[in-house]
């Protein structure tokens, strides 16, 4: 089946000779003068890949990418543009497309990068329809529309063909348990159980008794059943492997090695005790083995496999979906009448760093729902931290100026912020409760920059 692409091209000649070279390359071209004409093409057909000119914005051009990305997460979209190579590459990058062209479109480039992303796109489809499988048993979706998400999931998809152990890092809040699960999970082992073990959480004499299992096997008798077998056939997650003092780490290798090690005439009882280690840390590894707090062979056992989850300021093409997902959860509960978020806020939160990461996400959706009143959340709407232009930036304190000036700005750009949405966005109204003229107030909003 030829793979149909959607040309959005406002100028005629353009978009003809667009559609002939797709043509003659063995696609299957979709014409559309602007943003309606997209939208009406991908609510009838099934469209593979976008050309997308930014010259054919109309009155709806300025959301229509969003709109794409959020109809179609899985949709590469290419942009071209009669603009230097530097800003068309900067345009891209801030739509969150998957590549761009500079007008006249070179025939071979356009072959390379069509071919390219069209690859892209069916790796997703497989992942996406691999992915739905793993939801159904976790109820949990994995939201993986970004290039590292897509590369994290190849690399859990290869893993599953084993049971060597896993070491998964990441920045707290990443969601390291939830890749944890997803492994359990897509390698058999969804029927059996998933134990956490907290590494922070237990006596350093509890955690030597649990790697010293299974004690039956031993001829020892044990009176409370550990933590291995209870995961038999199933997966023990480390949480905060590096919390682990050198002595339990020392038994923790001597256990992987054991269970690595081929026996013969091996117990059935030994076979029922069957576990996968995975271990996480939010640790950089190779500082803790540099500094001589976490061993280098442990290191090298447990990261035979290994997981980096990225942080969620890598994966910003994740976000609009990762909000819809919260919205949907959190909304029916804290505001049955809200319909997510607007434009402005979503490009506003895309420019944050998300330091918290998921968990500064999920916390930010529900303040925001708990708080707003409107059918939409707009840039106003969001959490005052968040409204600093510099929120998330990590700053050296003895290298901050203090400025009046920036802090009155800073001040009164919050107080006209409440009182527009103390008055629904009504400048008059908004003007006499701040007790200034509307013409004063119109200029402070010009200056400042505010978004109503």
């Amino acid at each position: 089946m030829l793979a149909r692409v959607l040309v959005v091209e406002s100028d005629v000649l353009q978009r003809e000779t667009l559609a002939m070279s797709l043509s003659l390359e063995g696609y299957r071209p979709v014409l559309a003068e602007g943003a309606a004409d997209a939208l009406a093409c991908l609510r009838t057909q099934a469209i593979d890949l976008v050309l997308f000119s930014l010259e054919s914005h109309d009155e709806n051009g300025r959301e229509l990418m969003p709109q794409l990305a959020r109809m179609v997460p899985t949709l590469p979209i290419i942009l071209t543009a009669d603009a230097d190579r530097t800003k068309l590459a900067s345009a891209a990058i801030e739509r969150g497309a998957y590549g761009a062209l500079q007008k006249p479109v070179e025939r071979a480039e356009l072959v390379l990068l069509l071919q390219r992303a069209y690859d892209l796109k069916r790796l997703r489809s497989n992942n996406r329809s691999l992915r739905c499988e793993v939801e159904r048993q976790l109820d949990y979706p994995i939201i993986a529309a970004s290039e590292p998400m897509i590369e994290l999931l190849e690399i859990v998809d290869q893993a599953t063909d084993h049971s060597h152990p896993v070491l998964i890092t990441g920045e707290p809040g990443t969601g390291k348990e939830s890749i944890a699960r997803v492994l359990h999970v897509q390698s058999g082992r969804g029927h059996a159980p998933f134990v956490v073990l907290d590494c922070r959480s237990l006596t350093e004499e509890r955690l030597l008794e649990e790697l010293s299992e299974p004690c039956e096997i031993l001829g020892i008798p044990s009176t409370t059943p550990g933590f291995q077998s209870m995961a038999a056939g199933g997966s023990l997650y480390l949480d905060h492997v590096t919390a682990l003092s050198l002595e339990v780490q020392a038994c923790l290798l001597r256990s992987l090695q054991e269970q690595a090690r081929p026996k013969r005439n091996e117990d059935p009882l030994q076979q029922s005790l069957d576990v996968r280690w995975i271990a996480s840390t939010p640790e950089d590894i190779h500082t803790e083995t540099e500094e001589g707090r976490f061993r280098r062979d442990l290191a090298e056992c447990l990261g035979a496999t290994w997981l980096k989850v990225p942080p969620l300021r890598e994966r910003k093409r994740d976000l609009p979906l990762l909000l819809d997902h919260l919205v949907g959860q959190w909304g029916p509960r804290l505001a049955p009448k809200n319909r997510g978020f607007a434009e402005d806020a979503l490009t506003h939160l895309s420019h944050y760093s998300w330091p918290g990461n998921l968990r500064e996400l999920e916390s930010v959706v529900t303040r925001t729902l708990t708080l707003t009143r409107e059918e939409r959340i707009t840039r106003i709407s969001l959490p005052g931290d968040l409204l600093d232009e510099r929120a998330g930036e990590v700053s050296d304190p003895s290298s901050q100026s203090f400025s009046l000036k920036a802090a009155r700005k800073a001040f009164e750009t919050e107080v006209i912020r409440t009182a527009l949405r103390a008055n629904d966005g009504n400048r008059t109204h908004a003007a006499k409760q701040l007790k200034i003229s509307q013409r004063a107030l119109l200029y402070k909003i010009k200056e400042y920059g505010i978004r109503d």
